[in-house]
């Protein structure tokens, strides 16, 4: 008794190889775009390494810290700032935000400073507002 073999058309193999690439990708390009890859969880922006105690227990010597554009403001948020005419960086929280003559002010106060706060920064001085330290989110999102 003779068997007959059945064979699959060599068209059909590439169709069929086509779609499964074809899927592939669109899975990869989707995945690369959906709001789960860009979640609160995720630290980017520019870094930078924290020196000094000033911002003790909440930030400590050596951390490194992520900012993101300084929008939104409010009281209790930690912000990188630099004074006109100084090189330094300054990290601390954000003590009291007012507005005087239609200008807004932010006063910053380090945690560890005990009620000693900074003089008064405008908004062009705040360069990030402090999303991360090592890489976890402050907000706990």
């Amino acid at each position: 008794m003779q068997v007959e073999e059945k064979s699959t058309p060599r068209g059909l193999h590439l169709v069929i190889g086509f779609m499964m690439l074809t899927t592939l990708q669109l899975f990869f390009i989707f995945s690369m775009f959906t709001p789960t890859t860009f979640t609160s969880s995720a630290c980017f922006g520019s870094t930078m390494n924290t020196k000094g105690i000033s911002m003790y227990p909440t930030l400590q010597n050596g951390d490194i810290i992520t900012g993101a554009p300084p929008v939104g403001l409010k009281a209790g948020d930690i912000i990188t700032y630099q004074r006109k005419g100084d090189d330094r960086f300054i990290t601390h929280r954000l003590h009291t935000i007012s507005t005087i003559d239609g200008k807004t002010y932010y006063v910053p106060l380090g945690d560890n400073n005990k009620g000693i706060s900074d003089p008064a920064i405008t908004l062009e001085e705040i360069v990030n507002k402090v999303i991360c330290r090592n890489g976890v989110r402050l907000d706990g999102a």
